[in-house]
């Protein structure tokens, strides 16, 4: 299963903006069940990653900030194949997506080249516990390849 990309939906208003990130009777998530919400920021010239979850699945977008993500499959990283990368968020807010991160997915967050911080809200199926995390953090992607997964 390959990370998907999708739209996000603007409802303007006289009185501002609605934007609906989840929904649990979309499709295009696959019947993915949101167990925690949070956000998450990246210091402008910054980056974090690479992050690869073994078993959970990610819903990412970016809420403030210029914000890009890069991803590649764990097998195309072993196997130095096909790297993605896209914009998630700019700061006009507009081109806004959502990316659905299957498992074994490496992926790195940055806000590189913009004057403010990125800002992430992450929306998993399975999130870290205390007695439990499928995340696999590594410092570069040359330590990356070299993670025990």
């Amino acid at each position: 299963m390959s990370p998907t990309l999708e739209p996000v939906e603007q409802h303007c208003t006289d009185t501002g903006v609605m934007i609906p990130l989840y929904r649990d009777w979309d499709e295009w998530h696959a019947g993915h069940k949101v167990h925690m919400v949070y956000t998450t920021s990246i210091a402008a010239g910054k980056s974090k990653g690479p992050i690869l979850h073994r078993v959970g699945t990610q819903l990412l977008t970016a809420i403030a900030g210029t914000v890009h993500i890069r991803y590649i499959s764990h097998e195309n990283l072993m196997n130095d194949g096909e790297w993605f990368e896209t914009l998630l968020r700019d700061t006009n807010n507009s081109n806004q997506q959502l990316i659905h991160i299957p498992p074994m997915t490496w992926y790195e967050l940055w806000a590189y080249d913009v004057p403010d911080d990125g800002v992430v809200l992450n929306m998993p199926n399975l999130v870290w516990r205390p007695d439990y995390s499928d995340q696999v953090k590594a410092t570069s992607w040359d330590n990356a390849k070299k993670a025990i997964v």
